[in-house]
């Protein structure tokens, strides 16, 4: 299309455009589509809104579940190291147990009898 084919066709818009039917109905036009684009806006930030909170929510568990963890690891590792020193402390305790049972108890200065 030459340059005068469209600034014909910009007139016969123009003129169009005059026409107060014509701008009634541009007008509705124009605000149905700038209600349609705010809905859907309004609509994605109410879906961003739910996943933000089902994230956090999910995020929360698992930082739950993770101090669950780590808490339970570091008392099972306390409660090791105190059942690995009281276990030797009671091997050591046994084994002068039974050096204590294989010696003859007398009194000093007591001879045996014959």
């Amino acid at each position: 299309m030459s340059a005068q084919g469209e600034w014909v066709t910009l007139m016969k818009v123009a003129t169009l455009l005059k026409d107060k039917k014509v701008q009634k109905w541009m007008w509705v036009g124009l605000s149905a589509f700038v209600a349609f684009q705010v809905y859907f806006v309004r609509e994605l930030l109410a879906a961003l809104l739910l996943f933000t909170v089902a994230f956090l929510v999910f995020a929360v568990i698992a930082l739950v579940l993770y101090l669950l963890d780590q808490g339970s690891r570091w008392g099972f590792d306390r409660v090791s190291a105190l059942a690995q020193s009281s276990l030797a402390l009671a091997g050591h305790t046994w084994v002068r147990l039974e050096d204590l049972t294989k010696r003859q108890i007398h009194r000093i200065r007591s001879e045996p009898a014959r």
